[in-house]
């Protein structure tokens, strides 16, 4: 195929799926003298928060001993998996061929989705190590896929004077805000406030903020907790209920670790956040982590949801009127209602697993307590969802169609089932002792707000093959670990013990670890007064990088 192009004689751009190619398949691409771009998924097909993943599920990673399925796949299920759902080892220095991001809309379907800050925080990120930018896929680029399209308009309201003349005029923000933003990150807000404006009128700011928080809340639970990179397999709007106590057969979810129940799932970042079973056993054996905690991704999503909902109320105290002005609230209500569902589910995921190491009968209760309130907030986002038809298609199996009202008697289900074992005085547990008082209380207490003071400035670009000093200025930690790896996911990071003297770190990366064509990318892990914390990390806004990046000269 690629010996048959120069025969056109003219241009042909060669854009290449990444999936599982090697540099045979870029060799045979470059010698067609044409330009050559690769484009990988951003994170999976799905949204997340607009960083690059500092690494990738180990069930992305190549399986021990090479196994594959078949010959056919020996490459994107084998050698090479970690081309599947991110950028791999495609960042080489002095490539000839571009690298162009691929946003999937796999986490956000329906919903109405609009934060400026995160699509300014894609576009400062779309960048990374020379990258060529990004494209996103329009909003509603699956409904009805698979042949389950309905006659009409792909909106899916059950009343048909909520729906727009065209499909897209509903997600008209959305591209407003990725269109401006997306070239220009620090475009003024005036550029889409002159039509939120003339839409909500004396509105238009609070349903502005109430979009922005709600639309942070589906992206953050995806990255935190990956129960599968496909959006085939995945849907966080109308979430197909992941057991917590139990594996289920039937589930969709098996492109994820086994055992395949909620507190087992990776995160789609395993280096900057903790899975809930990684988590509960840091908490019973008194060994911090540096890492995002599930019990701190439940404090922002409830953070959000809240802000959410507030500007909301302080929208409608604005009386505002008109078919848009109903769609963005449902919508906004409905994704404040997931971000307290899966709050309250991830609360009880981790309260579960301590019981089952610790067989704690208070823990069992808490996370009966917790998976009930989930439920509440689940039953709101029914109600919400009521401005939808009853069978809204994305897809032919039915966790890719359906309604929120469907996916109910699985959470009843594994609630009950909670039930049964929590009042079973001989609990199911592991019989691993001591802890686990203290673990419930810090799993139900607020998380400690993330204060560590640090100071580090990049050396700037460094020279292959010459080692590379490094300083952090951290004058209360009690000790440092510099974290760092080639700009690659197929490899592990490495884990380095910085010297310390008056509060002043300092390591080295040795001129053989440097000597490779990747970038280099590293963080610190701080201790200090029994707490881990990370430098830089993420920010408030989840818009920032949470690792450095060094180019070569």
């Amino acid at each position: 195929m690629f010996a048959a192009i120069p025969t056109a004689k003219r241009p042909i751009a060669l854009d290449l799926h990444p999936k599982g190619i090697d540099e045979r398949s870029i060799a045979l691409a470059r010698e067609t003298g044409m330009p050559i771009s690769i484009s990988p998924k951003y994170m999976g097909e799905h949204m997340g928060l607009p960083y690059h993943q500092a690494a990738i599920r180990q069930k992305d990673m190549p399986p021990a001993g090479g196994a594959v399925r078949g010959a056919q796949f020996a490459l994107s299920e084998g050698t090479r998996s970690y081309t599947r759902y991110s950028y791999g080892d495609f960042m080489q220095e002095g490539r000839d061929y571009d690298v162009v991001f691929r946003l999937w809309p796999g986490t956000q379907r329906l919903l109405l989705w609009g934060d400026p800050q995160f699509a300014a925080g894609f576009a400062r990120h779309a960048g990374f190590c020379g990258a060529g930018g990004l494209e996103i896929c329009e909003p509603l680029s699956f409904r009805g896929r698979k042949g389950t399209g309905r006659p009409g308009n792909r909106t899916a309201y059950a009343d048909a004077r909520l729906a727009p003349r065209y499909d897209w005029q509903k997600a008209e923000y959305t591209y407003r805000l990725f269109g401006r933003l997306l070239y220009r990150p620090d475009t003024p807000a005036s550029a889409w406030q002159r039509s939120t404006c003339a839409e909500f009128g004396a509105a238009a700011q609070p349903i502005e903020r109430a979009l922005a928080s709600a639309s942070r809340i589906l992206p953050l639970m995806t990255m935190a907790h990956a129960m599968a990179a496909a959006n085939n397999s995945y849907w966080p709007e109308i979430y197909t209920n992941m057991p917590i106590v139990l594996v289920d057969a039937g589930q969709p979810f098996s492109d994820t670790v086994a055992p395949q129940r909620f507190g087992t799932v990776e995160p789609f970042d395993p280096q900057i956040f903790l899975s809930i079973e990684t988590y509960v056993r840091s908490l019973l054996t008194g060994q911090p982590d540096h890492r995002v905690a599930p019990t701190e991704v439940a404090a922002w999503l409830d953070g959000f949801a809240a802000d959410a909902e507030q500007a909301l109320a302080d929208a409608v105290a604005r009386r505002p009127t008109g078919a848009a002005y109903q769609r963005a609230a449902a919508d906004v209500t409905i994704q404040a209602a997931l971000g307290r569902f899966f709050a309250h589910k991830l609360r009880a995921g981790v309260l579960w697993e301590i019981h089952a190491i610790s067989d704690d009968a208070a823990a069992a209760a808490a996370a009966l307590s917790s998976y009930q309130q989930a439920r509440a907030a689940w039953v709101a986002a029914v109600q919400a969802g009521q401005v939808y038809v009853a069978d809204i298609t994305f897809g032919s199996e039915p966790w890719l169609r359906g309604h929120w009202s469907d996916r109910l008697s699985a959470i009843d289900a594994d609630i009950a089932q909670m039930a049964r074992l929590a009042a079973d005085t001989n609990g199911g547990g592991m019989g691993v002792a001591g802890g686990a008082a203290s673990a419930v209380a810090q799993a139900l207490r607020p998380p400690p707000e993330r204060s560590i003071e640090a100071a580090h400035t990049p050396p700037g670009a460094f020279r292959r093959g010459q080692s590379v000093a490094l300083n952090l200025d951290a004058r209360d930690a009690q000790a440092v670990r510099l974290h760092v790896r080639h700009v690659n996911q197929s490899e592990a990071w490495q884990d380095i013990a910085m010297d310390g003297k008056e509060g002043q770190f300092t390591a080295m990366i040795p001129a053989a670890y440097t000597d490779s064509p990747f970038p280099l990318q590293y963080f610190f892990a701080v201790m200090q007064d029994g707490r881990a914390d990370m430098v830089p990390g993420l920010g408030a806004d989840l818009c920032n990088q949470p690792y450095y990046v060094l180019r070569q000269i």
